[in-house]
Parts: structure tokens; C-alpha cells; sequence
């Protein structure tokens, strides 16, 4: 497995682990994280992150369609 070598890698990573994540607790625990890791980063980048997790997420949904 990869380091994450960025503020804005892990924010992604936390942002997608919500999604997938097993059971409600790991995923509030990875929302948790990605608020912490936010809290740290400009706003204008913390956005693009949601966007680009979020565009990714739609694609794969509509993949399995």
C-alpha cells in the first residue's frame, strides 16, 4: 500500500472510505478524520477535493447501472 504523502490525498481517501466503508461506525470515523484533516486546509482546496471524490463516485455509479 502507498503512503499518502498529502493533506489533500488523505482528505480524499477519508472522503471516499465514507462511502464504502463496512459498517456506519468505520464510515463516521473516516467523516471524522476528513473534517480534522479539512479544518487544516484552504477552503477553495478542501472543495475541490469534495468535487473530484464526488464526480468520481457518480461515474462508478452509473457504471454499475
Amino acid at each position: 500500500m502507498n503512503k499518502i504523502k498529502s493533506h489533500p490525498e488523505a482528505l480524499a481517501s477519508c472522503l471516499a472510505l465514507c462511502v464504502v466503508a463496512s459498517t456506519d461506525q468505520r464510515a463516521t470515523e473516516a467523516q471524522e478524520l476528513a473534517e480534522t484533516i479539512a479544518a487544516q486546509m484552504p477552503d477553495d482546496i478542501v472543495v475541490a477535493v469534495m468535487i473530484a471524490v464526488d464526480s468520481t463516485f457518480k461515474v462508478v455509479r452509473s457504471m454499475e447501472e
